[in-house]
């Protein structure tokens, strides 16, 4: 119903509207979850009854913690609305409701109680699926093709849908679902076809699949049940119930990605830098400058522009980061121009991962005998973690790196599964005012003096509960943080293994991330091993050519004498045969082609592209249109004295791709194991 307190004397009017019945409703209601930077004008408005109606129904009869902002949505407004307007006062309405909207819902886990609410409402539900969604970011190439036409051209990227709701009080049933998804790689001229001739003959020309909502109220891709008694990842950061790990986080949100990333450190410095110096004038005249070329604004950095906080540009703030799989950039890594920091601070403290401090790390001799009644640890690395995708992603891979993640070095969000977190140590030489002397506790010194306390994210529980399951396993035993080692690999061969993947292919778009406890522990954390060593350590691997023992391999093949040209001239690209892409050889620039590259090395992808297809995608020399910014990939290799580093790229992601696919064929069959005596009752779902 209208909400009668927002229009003031004419309340009679509205009051009376709404005691007068409605039996149909129609519209194309317009959809907007709010704001999308700080210089947007588009927030949502409030709306107060029909927002605490929308908390009643939608929101109450959700699963767990529902990303709300997308419930108080425009056009699921209008469908809240629409439902009790044709209900009636007392709720014994009958009519019609007929709208065309945005289809996301359809799917997305954040509806979940919007959809039970339908079938709750509703005698019948009729939708035609007219899918067309074109968020090219969360989707991979061949996902955007099966979409098709949006039937709304260049004037949406959201899938469409068009619902048909019979409410009938006195009906023998209640939410039966008709459901008819109108095909693949289609045009929007060609579903425009199709949806007249719905509406000409319902249901002569059309084919209804009946649906049958599961317990998570999903209509469509419904989840393995048998998910919910595996072992949980990730559940709470540092406080109880917690899965597997005891902390995990998203990756960095910058926010100004331009300004804040670079393949050359020098233009990192210089973009960051003109950025300090129009923040400090701002401060200093009390105006924001709002030229784009030298400044992003978001709010965070509104308000520490509000408060009066000063920044400044620092070198120990560069670091490095994979921006997108098999892509290395450098990073302003200060959390004052970091819009979302997330916990990375604990899993990558800056002071440990700094371009400034990495070359001296371990040399803290007279740091370390402040601890030395503690078990002093410098590792060779800072971190290792497993990515991700956050729930809704349209397509789940899995991948791993030892540096600091962005956030969309996966689809919908990365979330990174850390093998260690950090703690830092407080001046007096405790943690928060405690002595960190203690047996067991491992030590870490950067160069400037910043000591931290290591910790194994795996938990103890989750350690025992691996130890009982399998009692022979010696990498199981011993040193609980080496064992912890070989969980976390135990857990990356698992969560990479394509039967894995297949049975639970739902469940991972939906949910986070359970495991089995696979019945060959040893097999699969052999396989964790190589796939770690190959997937974060991939600049490292042998590339995939003869000289380096591959007898039919890679060759490069140089149209000039001179062979000493690596450098992308704007990007690499596909050679062609007429109008087709041929993929066995790439184009580098005038003078260099790659040639014979194994079609096989396509098949095994991250993030929706294989390897080869992520370097072709990121590689490219750009301006930033809005920033005026260079991106020029050819300065990272020519900064670490490489020049041949892309090239080389190239080569070493086939043998990543064709090494990871020897791996997962080579996989034992999962076999699970039961539950242990001790599996934590945290672990446990309502349902188990």
């Amino acid at each position: 119903t209208l909400d009668s307190r927002l229009f003031g004397e004419n309340n009679e009017r509205v009051e009376q509207e709404n005691r007068t019945p409605i039996t149909v409703i129609v519209a194309n209601p317009p959809y907007s979850a709010g704001q999308k930077d700080a210089n947007d004008g588009n927030a949502n408005e409030h709306y107060p009854v029909l927002d605490q109606r929308i908390a009643e129904t939608y929101i109450a009869h959700a699963e767990g913690s529902s990303n709300t902002r997308q419930i108080y949505d425009s056009y699921i407004r209008a469908f809240r609305w629409a439902s009790d307007r044709i209900a009636g006062p007392d709720g014994t309405g009958r009519g019609v409701i007929g709208f065309v909207s945005g289809g996301g819902w359809l799917r997305n886990t954040a509806f979940d109680g919007f959809r039970r609410s339908l079938c709750d409402e509703f005698s019948d539900i009729w939708v035609v699926d007219l899918r067309g969604n074109k968020e090219f970011r969360r989707l991979t190439r061949g996902q955007l093709d099966a979409e098709g036409g949006n039937v709304f051209g260049s004037a949406s990227k959201s899938p469409i849908a068009v619902t048909l709701l019979v409410r009938d009080p006195g009906s023998d049933h209640h939410g039966r679902i008709h459901y008819h998804n109108i095909g693949d790689t289609l045009s929007a001229d060609e579903k425009l076809g199709i949806l007249t001739r719905i509406v000409e003959d319902p249901i002569g020309a059309t084919e209804w699949e009946s649906l049958q909502p599961d317990k998570h109220g999903d209509w469509l891709d419904h989840r393995d049940d048998g998910f919910d008694e595996l072992m949980p990842l990730a559940l709470g950061k540092l406080k109880k119930p917690m899965g597997a790990f005891s902390l995990y986080s998203l990756g960095i949100a910058t926010g100004r990605d331009p300004y804040s990333y670079n393949y050359s450190s020098e233009t990192l410095r210089r973009n960051i830098g003109r950025l300090c110096d129009a923040y400090q004038e701002s401060l200093d005249s009390g105006d924001r400058i709002v030229d784009k070329k030298r400044i992003k604004w978001n709010r965070s950095l509104q308000d520490r522009w509000k408060k009066q906080e000063r920044i400044g540009y620092s070198p120990a703030s560069i670091a490095e980061a994979l921006y997108r799989p098999f892509c290395k950039k450098w990073l302003y890594y200060d959390p004052a121009l970091i819009e979302m920091m997330y916990r990375n601070a604990r899993l990558f403290p800056k002071e440990l991962v700094s371009e400034a401090n990495s070359d001296s790390r371990e040399d803290v001799p007279q740091r370390e005998m402040m601890y030395r009644n503690a078990r002093t640890f410098t590792p060779p690395l800072v971190n290792t973690v497993i990515t991700i995708p956050s729930v809704g992603s349209s397509e789940w891979s899995v991948f791993a790196s030892d540096i600091l993640c962005d956030l969309n070095v996966s689809n919908a969000g990365t979330q990174c599964l850390p093998l260690y977190w950090y703690e830092k140590i407080q001046d007096d030489g405790g943690l928060f005012g405690e002595p960190v002397s203690r047996p067991g506790v491992r030590i870490v010194v950067a160069a400037d003096g910043t000591g931290f306390v290591r910790h194994d994210a795996i938990t103890d529980a989750t350690l025992a509960v691996f130890r009982e399951a399998y009692p022979q396993e010696a990498s199981l035993q011993g040193d609980p943080s080496k064992a912890k080692t070989a969980v976390f690999a135990c857990i990356y061969g698992i969560l990479n293994a394509p039967e894995y993947r297949r049975r639970y292919a739902a469940n991972l778009l939906k949910e986070l991330p359970r495991i089995p406890l696979a019945k060959n522990f040893e097999a699969f954390r052999k396989a964790g091993d190589r796939l770690l060593e190959l997937h974060a350590g991939y600049e490292s691997v042998r590339p995939w050519t003869a000289e380096h023992g591959v007898a039919d391999g890679i060759r490069e093949v140089w149209t000039t004498a001179d062979h000493t040209d690596f450098r992308v001239t704007d990007k690499l690209r596909f050679a062609k045969i007429g109008k087709d892409e041929d993929r066995t050889r790439i184009v580098v620039n005038q003078a260099l082609t790659l040639e014979n590259i194994p079609l096989e090395a396509y098949e095994w992808k991250v993030s929706g592209r294989s390897p080869v297809e992520w370097i072709l995608n990121q590689y490219q020399v750009k301006t930033d249109k809005k920033s005026g910014h260079l991106s020029d990939p050819n300065q990272w290799g020519s900064e670490h004295g490489h020049p041949r580093y892309i090239v080389d790229l190239v080569e070493k992601a086939v043998t990543v791709s064709m090494r990871t696919q020897e791996i997962l064929a080579g996989l034992p069959s999962i076999d699970p194991l039961p539950q242990t005596v001790n599996w934590p009752t945290g672990w446990k779902t309502a349902e188990s």
